[in-house]
């Protein structure tokens, strides 16, 4: 294979999947034939790259799919970027911007406040992806309903009232993570989930080509599911009960905060802490049974698996709050100070909590590769040049 076979083979995987194939076909065939055509190799890889920058992708035969499907796809883009948004906005003002009372280090009060700008710009690049991929998604569905006949809504696994459901969804997503309020935004959030069960239930969608996780995968998730969760209830216990004391009071070892806390009446409870860690240990244990488990983890699908691993560690880590909180108000009542996080290893489990909630979202969301709703593909030869 020469250097400009390869070069229009590598063009070609720019192209959509349900076309990339002919294309490839067409663009090999011209190189085959160069001088039937009278014309040099370079002009036809030229003329490739020009055919993958301004190619229609939305059309459905290239893209594979009906415009409606397309719009729906997108209308999932929207509402993943406006909940990851919404997340992240919660997390921020949850969590007052992820700062702590003082700092252990100059170089991790750096650190933190850098982490802290980061999820800040994060939350708005999510909002602006989100409207963009609604704007998309509207300009599809309406060029899909011009071009639309009932055999076309049939496949398209989307109504155009479906689209208008998902997308007042997003709209009111995109308030809530602009206003950054928490509670509404997990409201709606909450509010939005029967919703979105009901399009998928009443939508029609095709079958979805699903590849099941080899034993090798669910090993893979299911033990770094367990590690990764026994690792969070270890950092996590050890933030509570050593690392924070003394980082909210820097003069006293960690013998005197608790001799203080004894004498004041305000001695911490345990409780929390042990149903924290026993519960996500267990649920992590159970998570990793159950994908050795023949009868479980082979029928689902690597990326099922891995949604299911990573709700186990963000769920771990987004109730680290409730295990720490009596301790922060024996340390409040006691020291007349702040029950917030005075070491950075607490904002840094939350920032990570959040990390891993945004990404079951994109995992959850994201529409998955189907051969269904396929439109057969063209057999006119495409004019590259």
């Amino acid at each position: 294979m020469n250097l400009a076979q390869r070069a229009v083979g590598a063009i070609a995987c720019t192209i959509p999947t349900a076309a990339r194939a002919r294309y490839r076909e067409e663009w090999l065939a011209d190189l085959d034939g160069v001088d039937e055509l009278n014309m040099s190799e370079a002009s036809i890889v030229w003329g490739a790259a020009a055919t993958a920058v301004t190619i229609d992708r939305d059309a459905p035969e290239v893209s594979g799919i009906t415009l409606h499907a397309a719009a729906a796809r997108r209308a999932r883009w929207a509402v993943a970027a406006f909940i990851s948004a919404g997340i992240l906005g919660t997390g921020l003002v949850f969590w007052g911007g992820y700062g702590v009372q003082s700092a252990t280090t100059s170089l991790g009060t750096a650190l933190l406040g850098a982490a802290g700008l980061t999820v800040k710009l994060a939350a708005i690049i999510f909002v602006v992806l989100g409207l963009l991929a609604t704007v998309r998604a509207l300009l599809t569905q309406r060029a899909g309903s011009r071009r639309s006949d009932s055999a076309a809504m049939s496949t398209s696994g989307l109504r155009p009232s479906s689209l208008v459901l998902w997308l007042m969804i997003a709209a009111v997503l995109t308030i809530g993570a602009l206003m950054v309020i928490p509670f509404l935004v997990f409201a709606m959030a909450v509010l939005a989930t029967p919703v979105v069960l009901v399009i998928a239930a009443g939508s029609n969608p095709p079958v979805r080509d699903r590849v099941l996780a080899r034993m090798a995968t669910r090993l893979a998730i299911g033990l770094g599911t367990v590690a990764v969760t026994l690792a969070t209830v270890a950092v996590g216990t050890l933030h509570i009960v050593v690392w924070n004391p003394i980082a909210a009071m820097p003069g006293l070892d960690l013998d005197a905060i608790y001799g203080q806390m004894a004498a004041a009446g305000e001695s911490p409870s345990a409780i929390l802490i042990w149903l924290w860690a026993a519960f996500w240990t267990f649920t992590a244990v159970a998570f990793g049974v159950a994908c050795l488990v023949p009868q479980i983890g082979a029928r689902m699908s690597a990326r099922t698996l891995a949604t299911a691993g990573l709700t186990v560690v963000g769920l771990t880590l987004a109730f680290h709050w409730v295990a720490g909180f009596n301790m922060g108000m024996s340390l409040a009542d006691t020291f007349a100070i702040s029950g917030g996080d005075a070491a950075i290893s607490g904002p840094a489990l939350s920032i990570l909590g959040q990390l891993c909630l945004v990404t079951i979202v994109w995992l959850a969301l994201l529409p998955r590769r189907t051969n269904a709703g396929r439109l057969p593909e063209q057999t006119t030869r495409v004019v590259t040049h």
